[in-house]
């Protein structure tokens, strides 16, 4: 009988807790460890100290519906252990965190290999003694992307030195592919050090051909995210404004967007964020086309997300969107251009229902065929199995 490889899954947070990109990536990458009876201890951080850690223990075996027969261990941490903040309190809170998660793991039975997301393996970089193999994984590394306020800037020049380091001492790094990749190749990473890991979907989550419509009165548009400057909604904003009021459009938006920051306008609707799978999926389905106005990303797991809705995609050219979104899908546009979006969003509108269906069918065909997570968890672990022998 195989021994199950013991693996040590540290990350910035989890879903459904936190919602963003890294965390859901986490959240169904574990599921899949799960099912194949990998030998799993989560670390992981939460924000909010009130909660009880036993509660978030009890909550996420559920979510993840653990399989009999499964071994997995959570350790929680809260993230705000500083008390009050400066510039760069974020570092070294990461840091913080990192110190705290390795003091747990070398007291653990010895692991195989240590998956780690962001800074969270900072501290056992530097302290490895005797540690397993190390793998990183950056998402984004959108501190190394274009930045288009002062803020930013700042901020993603101070990120980039601790990033390096952790980079640079990571026994190996998983990337998305496209311009995520070439930003690992200019910081002069060895090609020996990085594996291609995307994120996916759940094939639960994949519709039918034959539930993918088009409405012949109207065309619907998503958004999917905040109100930042980096995910571009402010240029959305703008462009959606200087549309012709007459044509016959819809617009959603789901995130925590601000109530000064909403447009007013009875053919725009606000969901607010949206944490329970089954209501988000159910509003994916009202429409027909997801917006990614991002000035910089990595590779988004909402359009993977619709994609397995059937919905086209319209897309800046940044991080690994290209390696997902094409002109098969959807339409590519240049980051910071409000006159593109808009271009962009009137070429939908003006296209048959023909055409649109099948850009909603491409989208399918393609995350089914190429970004299940059955398949990438399946390419993951003999990649690991081939790292420990």
């Amino acid at each position: 009988m195989n021994k199950k490889i013991r693996i040590a899954f540290i990350t910035n947070g989890i879903y459904p807790f936190i919602i963003g990109g890294m965390q859901k990536h986490s959240y169904y990458l574990i599921k899949q460890f799960l099912l194949k009876k990998v030998d799993l201890t989560l670390f992981h951080y939460v924000y909010n100290n009130d909660v009880s850690h036993q509660n978030i223990k009890k909550i996420l075996f559920d979510e993840l519906n653990v399989p009999v027969g499964s071994n997995l261990k959570i350790f929680t941490y809260n993230f705000h252990s500083i008390d009050y903040n400066f510039f760069g309190h974020y570092i070294l809170k990461c840091y913080n965190f990192s110190k705290m998660v390795h003091q747990d793991l070398v007291k653990e039975k010895p692991f195989d290999f240590i998956y780690a997301k962001g800074f969270s393996s900072w501290y056992s970089l530097t302290h490895k003694n005797n540690l397993p193999p190390i793998g990183v994984q950056f998402h984004g590394l959108e501190m190394f992307q274009s930045s288009f306020t002062l803020n930013d800037r700042l901020v993603n020049t101070y990120l980039r030195i601790p990033t390096k380091i952790n980079l640079k001492k990571a026994d190996f790094i998983f990337s998305y592919g496209g311009k995520v990749k070439k930003i690992l190749t200019d910081l002069k990473i060895p090609d020996s050090k990085i594996e291609i890991q995307y994120g996916g979907i759940e094939s639960s989550n994949i519709i039918h051909e034959n539930d993918i419509s088009v409405n012949s009165s109207k065309k619907r548009f998503l958004f999917i995210g905040r109100n930042t400057r980096r995910k571009g909604y402010y240029e959305l904003k703008k462009a959606i404004i200087k549309l012709s009021f007459n044509q016959k459009l819809e617009f959603g938006f789901i995130g925590p967007i601000e109530e000064k920051d909403k447009i007013n306008k009875d053919w725009v609707k606000y969901y607010g964020e949206v944490k329970d799978e089954i209501d988000y999926y159910n509003i994916i389905d009202k429409y027909d086309v997801l917006i990614v106005p991002s000035i910089s990303e990595g590779l988004p797991t909402v359009i993977l997300e619709c994609m397995a809705r059937g919905l086209a995609i319209i897309a800046t050219d940044v991080g690994a969107i290209t390696d997902v979104v094409s002109s098969k899908n959807g339409i590519i546009i240049p980051p910071n251009n409000v006159d593109s979006i808009k271009v962009a969003i009137e070429e939908i509108i003006n296209l048959g229902q023909k055409e649109l269906l099948l850009k909603k069918k491409n989208s399918l065909y393609h995350v089914s065929n190429n970004f299940c997570w059955l398949d990438l968890s399946n390419k993951l672990i003999q990649f690991i199995k081939k790292v420990i022998k």
